[in-house]
């Protein structure tokens, strides 16, 4: 959703050229990195739910901050865009980095199945898919 609204807002609403996209595009992936690399010495010193609740206030108050600024129109707003979308990296990849790792704590491992193919699963798996080709498509009989 983010590649659509970035496309829509930076080419629809500024009007300006396709290399803004991906400017605007490298703030966000650049703020998700930042995030990689913070995260886990935060997540050291606090707990998850510390992080990720102030993350989603931030992700709200700066959407809410650009809608008033594109509503109010004015002075430039590209620069307003690019700051909020390397905010909406730090806050996105932490919440998905939170969320992934509070499903994967909170679920058991029959609920995992891709556990199941990391360790047994994943040396027979092969078997199971050649089993399956053999039963739809069967070799011709040789004469």
């Amino acid at each position: 959703m983010l590649i659509i609204n970035t496309v829509v807002i930076v080419r629809g609403l500024l009007g300006r050229p396709d290399s803004d996209v991906a400017f605007a595009l490298a703030c966000f992936g650049g703020g998700s990195m930042v995030t990689a690399l913070l995260l886990l010495r935060i997540l050291d010193n606090l707990l998850d739910r510390r992080v990720m609740l102030p993350a989603v206030r931030v992700l709200g108050v700066i959407l809410l901050t650009l809608a008033a600024r594109v509503w109010l129109g004015g002075a430039s707003l590209r620069p307003v865009l690019l700051v909020t979308w390397a905010v909406l990296g730090l806050g996105y990849s932490a919440i998905l980095t939170l969320t992934g790792r509070l499903l994967r704590r909170s679920a058991q491992p029959p609920d995992r199945p891709t556990l199941f193919a990391e360790g047994h699963g994943r040396r027979h798996a092969h078997v199971f898919v050649i089993d399956d080709l053999h039963r739809r498509w069967p070799a011709p009989e040789r004469a």
